[in-house]
């Protein structure tokens, strides 16, 4: 019987993951599975019975492979790019990873990424490609980073990546003997870099500790993007009874029974992977399950961790009822009953670090008094004495949880809406030309229609939707989409008392209005935010500090160094207040205290900070505006300690990475050339 090559990739795909299934199985066995299959798809298993009797595809595919590719440790010694293959780290059945470092001497050391020849079908080049794409979109300390791709002469592909020195975190886990409090800022920083990922609409999909690294410094690094999608995309190829890309016992159930994934996705894994860290165990065991088996594996809930839980003799905290909260909300079977997004897990995990109450439960008053208790033993003897003022603030206590509930609630609601608005959104339109405006274009109009019928929607609510649709927008360059957005935002909430949510569109006006070049109207904007950010009783800092960072910045960039230093001022005292920003970055915090010396005019001061963050910002390969700024900024302190040739060089690394790094012409740029004319006619005189 001759083989017919489907024409379907789909089908193709299907084929090929049969026979990695077959592969090695008796004469018996494959006979049944055979069988099996024949009563569902006759077609199909006539394809596959005539491809085993024949073995062509198996031969053939090995025949073509060259001598030097036939096995993973001939790659050794081979030159892909700047860069020569010096060793194996791992192995898979889709690929393998190698160390390698680059050939100039300069001691780079990286990750390559190769596919097996033999396994490139239609289906897997697609993830490759896929991987290639959201890896180069992606940048945070907390994500191994992209470097390059390419293919060999061969036709392999490849991907270079940031080489992590470090160990899984299991593993990490079980050699450090850590402890229940060293455990959890793991997962915080896990978290940090799903908030990202989910910012840019990316699920991750594969969350497990072997994806986990630790590196020297304790930092986790977050790899193998393999099968990350985006959000709302149903999985291609999910069956626990053959081998696929999909670690089973991790994935979640809307990813095993091919359903749209969602953001909570992620959530779940990373609950299966908590649950393995505190008790040594897996919630479920999946693998070598069919799916009418699944229904049956979820039917029992896990088991408390705390009853499950291996002995943390070091940690002075113990696996307790929050925790178990916790974990288990992660793995709920309904991924509206998880948590919807990374920052609510975040919030819950660092308050029971802090030993504190869970916003997220439904506590009683006993249970927020044995919290508070707990916390200041020492003083609980006196407060007895002072019943009264207890009382008082105990109300204001229930009051604030009240409060906490309605605007977490809100925040599901949200997420809830661009779940549902992404949820027809196709991941491979990231590889079209056009793919920034046709994504953006499509989550608004679905998030329009979605909140057209939604009940019971606050314009508070929609005040918020619509600000970071506009945002988006604004992100992706499509400022006419931003500002109809902005005006449909003030149109909902004119009328209305909602200062903290008009004074936020002000701010995005602003920005639009920086990008326009039109300064006078951004500092009316960010001023008309300002007001307004002063009137609630609680300050919303981090959009104080952003607005009046803007409008430093846009005297700063304007030569009105002393309206600069006016506004930067505010920014920078509340900088200085630990409780009031902190949700910033070391690398913002660097940049800022930089600024604020250059402003002083302590150049050497400003220079320090601002080379430390420069320092962050070229390990994380972050080759934004920020980092054009500081080495404008950093050119300029050297101009005003008379150091004209440290100044122009740095001028030189300013414009490399603007002229490299952004396709059109900025502001930054023009000044950057302005300063550079300016520095040539004083070296020439």
């Amino acid at each position: 019987m001759l083989f017919n090559i489907p024409t379907s990739t789909t089908l193709w795909n299907e084929i090929a993951i049969h026979l990695e299934y077959l592969e090695g199985k008796s004469d018996a066995e494959k006979q049944e599975y055979l069988q099996q299959i024949h009563e569902q798809n006759p077609f199909l298993a006539e394809q596959l019975k005539a491809l085993i009797q024949s073995n062509k595809w198996i031969e053939e595919t090995f025949d073509e492979l060259p001598m030097s590719l036939s096995s993973p440790e001939m790659w050794v010694g081979r030159q892909l790019g700047q860069f020569r293959i010096t060793g194996l780290i791992a192995q898979g059945g889709m690929g393998q990873i190698y160390h390698a470092e680059r050939v100039d001497g300069l001691g780079q050391q990286v990750a390559v990424k190769v596919l097996n020849q033999a396994t490139l079908t239609p289906f897997l080049l697609d993830l490759f490609e896929r991987e290639k794409h959201i890896l180069a979109s992606l940048q945070h300390p907390h994500i191994a980073y992209f470097i390059d791709a390419g293919q060999t002469q061969e036709g392999v592909p490849y991907l270079i990546m940031e080489y992590i020195a470090g160990t899984d975190l299991k593993t990490w886990c079980q050699q450090q003997n850590v402890s229940l409090e060293q455990i959890i800022p793991l997962v915080i920083q896990i978290c940090r870099a799903l908030q990202y990922l989910h910012f840019n609409l990316v699920v991750h999909q594969d969350i497990k500790s072997n994806n986990m690294l630790v590196d020297e410094n304790g930092q986790i690094k977050l790899i193998d993007f393999g099968i990350s999608s985006f959000v709302g995309v149903t999985p291609h190829i999910i069956n626990t009874q053959y081998p696929s890309p999909l670690t089973p016992d991790y994935a979640s159930p809307e990813q095993l029974f091919k359903q749209p994934i969602t953001l909570s996705s992620d959530v779940y894994s990373l609950g299966v992977m908590m649950y393995d860290l505190l008790t040594g165990c897996r919630p479920f065991h999946i693998k070598g399950k069919s799916l009418d088996q699944l229904p049956f594996v979820f039917v029992q809930k896990p088991e408390k961790p705390s009853k499950r839980s291996i002995a943390f003799t070091n940690s002075k905290m113990q696996i307790d009822d929050d925790l178990d909260y916790i974990v288990l909300k992660c793995l709920a079977f309904d991924h509206k009953s998880r948590y919807q997004t990374v920052h609510d897990l975040q919030v819950d995990l660092e308050r029971w670090l802090d030993r504190k109450p869970l916003p997220s439960l439904e506590h009683s008053l006993s249970y927020t008094f044995k919290k508070w208790t707990f916390r200041n033993r020492l003083l609980t003897f006196s407060l007895i004495l002072l019943f009264s003022f207890l009382t008082v603030g105990t109300v204001v206590i229930w009051m604030q949880n009240v409060e906490l509930k309605k605007r977490q609630e809100e925040t599901q609601n949200y997420s809830w809406i661009l779940d549902e608005a992404l949820a027809g959104y196709n991941p491979l339109m990231s590889l079209d030309t056009q793919k920034d405006s046709t994504k953006i274009k499509q989550i608004v109009y679905s998030t329009l229609r979605l909140l057209k019928t939604l009940p019971n929607k606050s314009a508070s609510m929609e005040g918020r939707i619509l600000a970071s649709l506009s945002q988006s927008a604004f992100t992706h360059g499509q400022t006419q989409l931003a500002d109809s957005l902005i005006q449909l935002s003030e149109k909902i909430l004119t009328g209305t008392d909602l200062n903290i949510e008009k004074a936020y569109l002000l701010h995005k006006k602003a920005q639009i209005s920086v990008r326009r070049m039109r300064f006078k109207d951004a500092i009316v904007f960010s001023n008309e935010a300002l007001v307004l950010i002063d009137r609630p009783k609680t300050v919303p800092y981090m959009l104080k500090f952003t607005t009046n960072h803007l409008i430093a910045m846009i005297y700063y960039l304007q030569n009105d160094l002393n309206m600069a230093k006016r506004y930067h001022r505010v920014a920078y005292n509340l900088l200085q207040n630990p409780t009031h920003l902190p949700q910033l970055s070391t690398r913002t915090r660097l940049f800022e205290t930089a600024f604020h010396f250059y402003l002083e005019k302590e150049y050497e001061q400003s220079i320090f900070y601002a080379k430390q963050s420069i320092e962050q910002d070229e390990k994380n390969q972050l080759y934004d505006s920020t980092l054009c700024g500081t080495y404008l900024m950093i050119s300029r302190a050297y101009k005003g300690m008379g150091k004209k040739q440290e100044s122009y060089q740095m001028l030189q690394k300013s414009h490399h990475i603007a002229i490299n790094y952004w396709k059109t012409e900025s502001l930054l740029t023009k000044l950057i050339k302005t300063d550079m004319a300016a520095l040539r006619t004083i070296n020439t005189n």
